[in-house]
């Protein structure tokens, strides 16, 4: 079954851009897009801790980012992304950056 979507003029060019780029169809870009989203969904659904446990991890978070600043200027930025890390390691696997 084939649809149509109405998107902004900013999301068309976005999409057309990035088929371009990838060398796909736009359909197959708002595809992946979808698949991302339904991922990382999943996942945060997955993630919810008990709220004790929840403090606990809390609580080591701002220890061990409080020791080093180094590794809390990494860990704000990869949390503040907003494709888990996990998806960007296997969609990049084999890429030397």
């Amino acid at each position: 079954m084939v649809t149509t979507v109405t998107v902004n003029n900013e999301m068309r060019k976005k999409l057309k851009k990035l088929a371009a780029m990838l060398d796909t169809t736009q359909g197959e870009v708002i595809k992946k897009a979808i698949e991302l989203f339904e991922k990382q969904a999943l996942q945060e659904r997955k993630l919810k801790y008990p709220s004790k446990v929840d403090k606990i991890l809390n609580e080591a978070s701002a220890k061990i980012r409080a020791s080093d600043p180094k590794w809390a200027k990494i860990s704000k930025i990869i949390e503040s992304s907003t494709v888990p890390i996990e998806t960007v390691i296997a969609t990049s696997w084999g890429t030397e950056f």
